[in-house]
């Protein structure tokens, strides 16, 4: 059974990897079956279509997210230190080769994906979003963030710079611009 689980856990890592450095669309069961020195029958024993690789990388995300979030280590930060974690998730991405994150990655290819995809992103996106607007209220509150407008809006702004700001790093070969982004963040957030 470990066997098994190493395998479908290499399946998901280059599947994770392929779809990060050139999208969903970009690879198939053969480049994955090639990659981890495997048949695509094995593939299709632990996902037995692409879409439901896919709901799987993105549920794989999402509990990572989460797990991260909940972390006791998280929990017991203050929302600048939160903010800042939150930062560096997205930086070890970048810095992995000009990665870009799962949800950037696929909501680039949302009209390509298969609805059962769709709707696992939109829970992620939700989930992510969710945790932006607690990190902004706990930092409301404290009194070391800005109140600039509505929660929902600032959190939708920290998830579309964040977002568009790997994509443009990475179309620049220039990280620098995403530190950018990061600090211009903070700066209009961090009283």
């Amino acid at each position: 059974m470990s066997k098994e689980k190493s395998t479908q856990d290499q399946i998901l890592d280059i599947a994770e990897s392929m779809l990060q450095s050139r999208g969903f669309n970009s690879f198939s069961y053969r480049d994955i079956a090639e990659t981890v020195g495997i048949k695509k029958a094995s593939i299709h024993y632990y996902f037995p279509s692409k879409a439901d690789l896919g709901v799987a990388l993105v549920r794989r995300t999402n509990e990572r997210f989460q797990h991260w979030a909940e972390s006791n280590k998280v929990q017991q930060m203050s929302p600048v230190a939160q903010l800042d974690a939150y930062f560096e998730n997205f930086q070890k991405i970048l810095n992995s080769h000009s990665k870009i994150c799962v949800n950037g990655m696929l909501g680039a290819e949302y009209n390509s994906l298969p609805e059962v995809i769709r709707q696992e992103l939109k829970n992620l996106y939700r989930q992510q979003h969710q945790w932006i607007c607690g990190l902004l209220t706990r930092g409301r509150n404290a009194g070391v963030f800005h109140e600039n407008g509505s929660i929902e809006s600032q959190a939708v702004w920290i998830g579309s710079a964040i977002q568009g700001g790997l994509q443009i790093a990475r179309t620049n070969e220039n990280t620098k611009i995403f530190f950018s982004v990061i600090s211009q963040i903070k700066h209009a957030l961090i009283k």
